[in-house]
């Protein structure tokens, strides 16, 4: 099933107000953290009913911004499962 991501993401943000993504967690009740995860740039996840995503604490803040809109998509998405998924490496498109 393919997802409309621009219209999702238009959505949001009309939703919560904000194109910011550390408000649109916050306002969605997702706990970020930033710890030290070696090679690991973040990874999100669904537990006890919470959303987390953990964001590497050594990344610029420019890809801390990346990583969390990454991570957020598969909240979003609802790509979150039991297992953690992980963000070693990524590429992303500017449009």
């Amino acid at each position: 099933m393919k997802k409309n991501i621009k219209l999702r993401v238009k959505n949001l943000i009309k939703k919560y107000g904000t194109a910011n993504p550390y408000k649109i967690c916050e306002k969605m009740g997702i706990i970020i953290n930033f710890e030290n995860l070696g090679k690991i740039k973040g990874y999100s996840r669904h537990f006890l009913g919470f959303d987390f995503i953990v964001i590497n604490k050594n990344l610029s803040e420019f890809l801390k911004s990346a990583v969390l809109i990454h991570e957020l998509g598969h909240i979003v998405l609802k790509h979150c499962t039991k297992e953690i998924l992980f963000m070693k490496k990524f590429s992303f498109q500017m449009n």
